[in-house]
Parts: structure tokens; C-alpha cells; sequence
């Protein structure tokens, strides 16, 4: 799914349903992994179905690994990325699935520094190719008429 250029996308909150304002939360069946995989938001509910659908995706994990960082606190602290995604290609992507407003904040990048030098320590020597990425609402929905079509079908 791709957003034209010039439209402006906002942040969709995850909101489970208009009268509950929870979080959109549950387990998903996922074939490719032949188990349940936990969302805890509707983006990565959306996610996951985006990673069923696509031939170039063999398996993904969900929130499989601890990465450690640092915070600004100088403190050590575990990051869990939300996805790991092996492709039928041997290659691995690590995905952290934001709204687009987050990626700015200090401790989002910090987290994704710590990934990437992780993956570059544990694999920058083999042949596997790897990479990061952040997944936003605008690679999950066309707008908000498509984010709240899917709300309506997947909230209860």
C-alpha cells in the first residue's frame, strides 16, 4: 500500500473500537507460522496480515529478541523489537511498527541504533543480509477511511 506524495497522514491511535478507546489487542492465527502471534495494536494486527500476504516472507517472530541499549540515563535496558521477519530469501528484517509522529523521540532512535549495531555485530561477517525498518500507518493504510474499514471489521 503507498500514500500519494502530497497527502498529509496522521496518526490512527489504535483504538480497539469509538466506545472503548482500548487498544485494538488479541492473538492472530498466523499460517505462515502455523501458530498465534499477540498484537497489541491494530498496526501490528494490520502488519501481520500484510506478512501473510506476501510470497517474499517465509516466517516472522513476534517480539523474539532482547537487544540491549542504553538510556539517557546511561542505564542498560532491553529493546524487543516487534518483528523479525525471515525472507524466502535467507535474508532477515527487523521491523518496529511506530505511529509516524514517534520516530523522532530520542529513545526510538537510540533503540534502533542498538538493532542495527546488534544484527552488524551478530552478522556483519556472513553472507545473511539483514535490515531495519520502521513500519508507520502510512505503509499500513490508504487513509483514514481504510484504517477505520479495518477497525470495523476487526474490533468486536
Amino acid at each position: 500500500m503507498s500514500i500519494k506524495k502530497d497527502e498529509k497522514t496522521h496518526v490512527y491511535y489504535n483504538r480497539g473500537s469509538k466506545k472503548g478507546g482500548g487498544y485494538l489487542t488479541g492473538k492472530y492465527y498466523s499460517s505462515k507460522n502455523r501458530k498465534n502471534v499477540t498484537y497489541r495494536s491494530s498496526y501490528e494486527l494490520r502488519f501481520f496480515h500484510l506478512l501473510e500476504e506476501d510470497d517474499s516472507v517465509a516466517s516472522y517472530e513476534v517480539e523474539s529478541i532482547k537487544i540491549p541499549y542504553k538510556d539517557f540515563d546511561n542505564k542498560f535496558k532491553n529493546y524487543v523489537p516487534d518483528v523479525m521477519i525471515l525472507k524466502t530469501d535467507g535474508s532477515i528484517e527487523v521491523c518496529e511498527i511506530k505511529p509516524e509522529a514517534m520516530l523522532d523521540n530520542g529513545i526510538v532512535k537510540r533503540k534502533a541504533q542498538a538493532c542495527q549495531a546488534f544484527f552488524y555485530k551478530l552478522l556483519g561477517k556472513s553472507d545473511i543480509q539483514y535490515s531495519y525498518r520502521f513500519v508507520t500507518e502510512k505503509h499500513l493504510f490508504e487513509d483514514t477511511s481504510d484504517y477505520n474499514m479495518f477497525l470495523s471489521v476487526h474490533s468486536k
